[in-house]
């Protein structure tokens, strides 16, 4: 059984991993090696013996920039491809509500690094969630945690502790409730 549950968290610490691949240039040049990262129209490749190279996109032939289009869309906002790490940098680098594009934000949730024990039993329920009306009052305090697989775990001291499981929309930007309690979405609050 300890097998298996470390299969899967090794699994998922590496989602995001691409794997080694022949790339090839506009004039027929072919590379061995797999896709790091983006830096806005660059691309981070890096060949086995380590070397790492960053590349205009538009140097690669049609195929490969076909790939690079699709890889961009499961891409985090540093050019990473998305995994649980992901799921950490982008809850905690702004401010999230959980009201739609189209309403004017009624709480927001503030993601931190700190540990908190929701229900007082001496045991780390995740790290803090801060929620507070617009007006600016405090609500309750949640806590959050990432799955190995990149889902959101949002939970909150009710009677009990109960929790929502949320997975990130890369093409809409949002976290999306699939089961559980919680606010249907976050989305970034860009006040």
């Amino acid at each position: 059984m300890k097998k298996i549950i470390l299969y899967f968290l090794l699994c998922g610490s590496i989602l995001g991993a691409e794997n080694f691949r022949k790339w090839a240039s506009k004039d027929g040049r072919i590379i061995d090696a797999k896709f790091i990262k983006f830096f806005g129209e660059k691309v981070e490749i890096q060949r086995k013996d380590g070397r790492s190279f960053k590349i205009d996109k538009s140097a690669f032939s049609e195929n490969d920039i076909e790939y690079l289009d699709d890889l961009l869309k499961r891409t985090d906002s540093r050019g990473y491809l998305w995994d649980d790490s992901s799921t950490r940098f982008e809850i905690t680098s702004e401010e999230w509500t959980d009201s739609p594009a189209n309403l004017k934000p009624r709480h927001f949730y503030t993601f931190k690094r700190d540990r908190v024990d929701l229900d007082g039993n001496g045991e780390v329920d995740g790290q803090a969630v801060f929620k507070k009306w617009s007006s600016g009052k405090n609500l309750k305090s949640y806590a959050w945690d990432v799955l190995p697989d990149g889902h959101l775990i949002l939970k909150i001291k009710s009677y009990k502790i109960i929790s929502g499981k949320y997975k990130y929309n890369l093409e809409s930007k949002i976290f999306e409730k699939t089961e559980g309690s919680g606010p249907g979405i976050l989305r970034r609050a860009n006040r």
